[in-house]
This record gives C-alpha cells, sequence and structure tokens, in this order.
C-alpha cells in the first residue's frame, strides 16, 4: 500500500496478527468502531505511523501492536477487556489517556487494571507500585530516563522481560520477596544501578524454553 491514510472498512471486526507490519508509507490509520480484535504485531514496523485510533467496540489488544512505529499518543476505550503483555513495546509514548469505567483505567500515570500495571508516563525521580499489583508488564517503564528509585509492592509475583530497560538513571530497587517470575534483560540500560538483590522466593529468571 502506497497511500498516506488508511481507512479500514466499516464493518471490519477483526485485525489480523501482522495485518500492517511493516506498511512503510502509511502515516495514519482510522478504524472503524467495529473492530473487536486487534492482533499481536497488527502494526508494527510501519515505520512513518504517527497516528491510530483504537475501535471504541474493541475487547481484545494483541502485543506490540505498535512497535517501530512514530506513535506517541494512544487512547484505550472502555470496551477493552484484555490486552496481552507490552501492546506497546518500547516505543516512547507522550500520552496514554483511557475513558472513565473500564477494565484498564489511568492511575498515578500508570495504565493499569486491577492487578496489571502495563505502561507507565512519568517525570518524577521516585514511582511506588501500588499495593495489589501482581504483574508488570513488558516494557511497563521502559525509557523513563528521570527515574532514580522504584518502590515495588509486596504483592508482585512476575516482573516482566525489559520492564525497566533504558531507565537510565535508576539506582534503587528492591524485589520483593513475594515475587516468584523475573523475565529477561529486565534492567537493561540501567547502567546506575549497581545491584539487585534476588529473594528466595523467585522460581524463574528468564524466558522458559
Amino acid at each position: 500500500y502506497k497511500g498516506k491514510t488508511f481507512t479500514i472498512p466499516a464493518g471490519v471486526e477483526t485485525i489480523a496478527n501482522h495485518a500492517f507490519e511493516d506498511c512503510i508509507n502509511i502515516e495514519k490509520i482510522v478504524m472503524p468502531n467495529t473492530v473487536n480484535y486487534i492482533g499481536y504485531w497488527a502494526f508494527s514496523c510501519a515505520r512513518k505511523l504517527s497516528e491510530i485510533n483504537i475501535s471504541t467496540a474493541c475487547e481484545f489488544i494483541g502485543q506490540f501492536i505498535i512497535l517501530g512505529t512514530k506513535v506517541t499518543k494512544i487512547h484505550i476505550p472502555k470496551s477493552v477487556k484484555s490486552m496481552l503483555s507490552g501492546p506497546f513495546g518500547d516505543i516512547v509514548l507522550e500520552s496514554i489517556t483511557a475513558d472513565d469505567g473500564g477494565t484498564y483505567y489511568i492511575e498515578n500515570g500508570a495504565l493499569r487494571n486491577q492487578n496489571e500495571i502495563v505502561k507507565v508516563l512519568t517525570d518524577a525521580t521516585s514511582y511506588t507500585v501500588p499495593e495489589g499489583i501482581e504483574y508488570i508488564d513488558l516494557y511497563a517503564f521502559s525509557n523513563l530516563e528521570n527515574l532514580e528509585k522504584v518502590t515495588l509492592p509486596e504483592s508482585l509475583i512476575f516482573l516482566e522481560g525489559n520492564a525497566f530497560e533504558n531507565c537510565i538513571k535508576l539506582a534503587h530497587i528492591t524485589i520483593p520477596d513475594n515475587t516468584e517470575r523475573i523475565g529477561s534483560n529486565v534492567f537493561l540500560g540501567c547502567d546506575m544501578l549497581a545491584s539487585v538483590i534476588i529473594p528466595r522466593s523467585v522460581l524463574l529468571i528468564g524466558t522458559p524454553q
């Protein structure tokens, strides 16, 4: 496709995995409010893509849907019931908003649901993840260049891969005693972080084979 704007036809309900991957000319996607499923990597590596809307009927968002794009703003409608870990990958977002009354909502700069942190945007030097959070998603804190200290809750079970990638000033973090899994490359690029103590509760580090 060689055009700059692509309008998905009304009536389309599913955007398949990899559907617009590597569509290097598209700058804008117009999604109709009939789409209820966005597959993983759906728009990834559409390198010029900078504007996209999520359908108000969308219930599922896959992994890495806008990885490798120029999208900086995203809005999550209240229709969304489920997102795979790391829906935005490691792109640097300027704004995430969400409708009131949905499964996913914004609190203290974080897109989250009842027990999961999806993505955090903050300029603060310290951040406290609230109690009740059990999962921190892929790339959840990535590229927060001012972040120096993070306090994790005792409720945390799974710290996913690349969660703090390129938090270049991060120097203080403690893994809680109840944590069971730590993903790969959690602290990649955290050059100020001298050491991390792994508690006895951790059963797996890295990606299972």
